[in-house]
């Protein structure tokens, strides 16, 4: 593990960070920062962290990967133990252009918010709904943005 100090401008350290790496993979293993200190973990072979660790293990947090794709479709975040408790969780879906077309997202026992993302041949978004509202954009023939909206949400 190699420390580094922080230090406040002209001041003494202020924490202290550090990290340690796998010794066949060189991919990063731990960290620390001051006294927190995370352990990682990678989906096989890959670079991709799968999960990091709290070195006290009250926190957890977990990445899922499409198939074939390096694209997330849950990071969750939960306490450690026989009986985890949600801290958050996130889920995503993406075209077949890799392009995220919606995202759930839920922070402990509230329910979920639901986002969708829609756009145009040129992968530039053109509209968004973000919960309850709704956005629209539109672009001129080179990408530049020509307006921004926000829709006003229907009434029954």
């Amino acid at each position: 593990m190699q420390d580094l100090p922080l230090h406040a401008c002209r001041g003494a350290a202020i924490a202290t960070f550090g990290q340690s790496y796998e010794a066949t993979t060189g991919r990063l293993a731990s960290a620390t920062f001051g006294t927190n200190s995370f352990a990682y973990s990678y989906l096989g072979n890959t670079g991709l962290v799968s999960g990091m660790t709290t070195a006290n293990g009250a926190a957890v947090k977990s990445i899922s990967f499409e198939a074939n794709r390096d694209l997330p479709t849950e990071i969750k975040y939960q306490t450690a133990g026989e009986n985890p408790v949600l801290i958050a969780k996130r889920n995503y879906s993406f075209d077949a252009l890799g392009r995220l077309s919606s995202r759930s997202q839920t922070r402990g026992s509230d329910a979920a918010r639901n986002d969708a993302f829609g756009y145009n041949d040129r992968s530039e978004l053109t509209s968004a709904t973000l919960g309850e509202n709704s956005y629209a954009y539109a672009f001129d023939g080179i990408g530049n943005r020509l307006t921004a909206e926000e829709l006003a949400a229907e009434t029954e």
